[in-house]
């Protein structure tokens, strides 16, 4: 078995879970473990190196929640649960961008 780098948004360690290489530490998808020069090569997604430039940049996507009840993402998506909000359903990563989600208060 050969030796995985570690995760390059934050260098947690990798784990192959049979069918791909996650990261333990934050669960960004590594692609199927193919490395070309040390780096992670993901053949199905091709922009995942834009999303993880993103997310270096920005690790956090803010979500607020309008007097509707609808939630209004920082990257301009909108999102509605039937009970609860992203807390409360668990959610810990954005739907769209993939960031870290930080809930705003009102």
């Amino acid at each position: 078995m050969k030796k995985l780098k570690p995760c390059p948004l934050c260098g947690g360690k990798p784990s192959d879970k049979g069918y791909g290489i996650m990261c333990e530490g934050c669960g960004l998808w590594l692609g199927d473990g193919t490395q070309i020069k040390g780096n992670y090569v993901d053949h199905w997604n091709q922009w995942a190196s834009a999303r993880l430039s993103a997310q270096k940049k920005k690790p956090t996507c803010r979500w607020k929640q309008d007097y509707d009840g609808v939630w209004d993402t920082a990257c301009g998506e909108k999102w509605q649960f039937l009970d609860g909000g992203p807390v409360e359903n668990g959610m810990k990563y954005c739907h769209h961008c993939g960031r870290i989600i930080r809930v705003a208060q009102r």
